[in-house]
């Protein structure tokens, strides 16, 4: 069976926040202690993952062209988001924002166990 990898280009966006510094994945590999520990599944202490290393996420993906996933959100009616009302929305924290912050929040965690279970980015 063949281990589980990042999605393509999610090495280059930031994962988690070590000493104050958003890294991706490629980066945290250079903090060797900090790897080591998520290579085990275990949380570094002063990992973080906050909700503008999330935001930011988002905003980096969309700077590289990546396709963009257009949300439908019913309410009243019909309304689409695009990328751009996507990072506006996360940045207020609005209800619809906070949602996205959680889907980008499960998406880390899942990176982070594919790290985990792969001992590798």
């Amino acid at each position: 069976m063949s281990k589980r990898k990042l999605p393509m280009g999610e090495e280059t966006l930031p994962i988690a926040i070590i000493e104050g510094k958003m890294l991706t994945p490629l980066q945290l590999k250079e903090h060797p202690a900090e790897f080591g520990l998520l290579v085990k599944g275990e949380r570094p202490r002063f990992m973080a993952i906050t909700d503008d290393l999330l935001i930011e996420r988002v905003r980096q993906r969309y700077a590289q062209g990546r396709e963009a996933t257009i949300y439908r959100f019913v309410a009243d009616g019909m309304k689409e988001i695009f990328p751009e009302d996507q990072i506006v929305e996360m940045e207020q924290r609005s209800v619809l924002g906070l949602e996205f912050i959680k889907a980008e929040r499960k998406l880390v965690e899942e990176e982070l166990r594919i790290i985990s279970e792969a001992g590798d980015v």
